[in-house]
């Protein structure tokens, strides 16, 4: 099994959709997503609410309850499984402004985190994947580096299982010149006409999303390109 790690509603796919797709498809592999920071948030306030009104959403509607309705649409249009974990987005713990979700973790964040480290250490355990895929962190979004900090709290323990991280997409692409080491010591893993489309398929899932990271379904392609990236977390000696 290939487990795959997701900060939030989307970046698996964004990222590394295409790999996730093929793996399925030509090499029969049960893949599943698991997405952490997932949790509906009562009558949200200041930052928090903008961060669904400015997509065009009216304030009254779930927003993360739509955002997962999207993204087990996407899992499957992929051919994988899907899990949302119960913990609240950065702008719900006290980020209170978009600069915020990518300065660090501030110290009042109220995340527990050895609540995460301990429900990563269940899903290895249940699951019991070969393949674990969690993100680099490109971009600095706090909540990625909240999941890879709790992946890497635990990997150790797991010597037999390939930890991967992806790069995180669009972010990768978008700021592309923070990272010279893509398609040089990081070499790119090449998509297929069948993957490309499935992928661009399963991010247009994400319809609350397109707008804001894409400027529309239409430029998806454009955007995220034929290649992903992939680098083992522990890689091999030698």
């Amino acid at each position: 099994m290939i487990l795959a790690l997701s900060p939030h509603l989307d970046d698996v796919v964004f990222s590394c959709g295409g790999y996730l797709y093929d793996r399925v498809r030509r090499d029969g592999a049960r893949v599943h997503c698991i997405t952490v920071f997932t949790a509906s948030v009562d009558r949200p306030t200041g930052f928090a609410l903008a961060c669904q009104t400015d997509k065009g959403l009216d304030a009254t509607v779930d927003y993360m309850a739509l955002r997962r309705a999207e993204d087990a649409a996407a899992c499957a249009r992929l051919g994988a499984t899907h899990e949302h974990w119960a913990y609240r987005e950065a702008p719900h713990r006290g980020y209170a402004s978009a600069p915020a979700l990518f300065s660090g973790v501030q110290a009042s964040d109220d995340l527990d985190t050895d609540r995460l480290t301990s429900d990563l250490r269940r899903a290895l355990d249940s699951g019991r994947p070969v393949e674990v895929l969690y993100p680099v962190g490109a971009g600095d979004h706090v909540d990625h580096r909240q999941l890879i900090a709790a992946v890497d709290a635990v990997r150790a323990a797991y010597p037999t299982v390939r930890f991967r991280r992806y790069y995180d997409m669009p972010y990768a692409q978008k700021f592309r010149t923070r990272y010279p080491e893509l398609g040089k010591r990081v070499r790119p893993y090449e998509l297929g006409e069948a993957a490309v489309a499935r992928k661009v398929a399963a991010c247009a899932d994400y319809a609350s999303q397109l707008g804001f990271q894409f400027g529309g379904a239409g430029q998806i392609a454009a955007v995220l390109g034929a290649e992903e990236f992939l680098v083992d977390a522990d890689p091999p000696a030698g």
